[in-house]
């Protein structure tokens, strides 16, 4: 819903006509407005590359690379971002049976 707002107001739809149409509090529309993209977001898409480049690698080994690449960044923003994402380690086959990798 705050997707189809947020494109009716580039059309420059009014926000009396919208508060119309949603039934929604106009303080809500102008929160809505005032929301940007992250302020991580070469961050959260450098995880998502070193996450799809090894797929082997948790959290613990990306905030290791995004070190290693230059970042500093708290390993507990590394999570939230990864968990955020909703990312999870691949994992192995052994001769055993099904292992998470180390």
């Amino acid at each position: 819903m705050k997707t189809v707002i947020l494109s009716m107001k580039k059309l420059e739809v009014k926000v009396k006509r919208l508060k119309e149409l949603f039934d929604i509090p106009k303080s809500s529309f102008h929160e809505m407005l005032k929301k940007k993209e992250p302020k991580d977001y070469f961050l959260i898409e450098r995880i998502r590359k070193i996450a799809f480049e090894f797929p082997f690698y948790g959290y613990r080994r990306i905030h290791i690379a995004l070190k290693r690449d230059g970042f500093t960044i708290n390993k507990k923003k590394v999570y939230r971002i990864y968990r955020l994402l909703n990312l999870k380690r691949m994992l192995y086959q052994s001769e055993k049976g099904l292992e998470y990798s180390s």
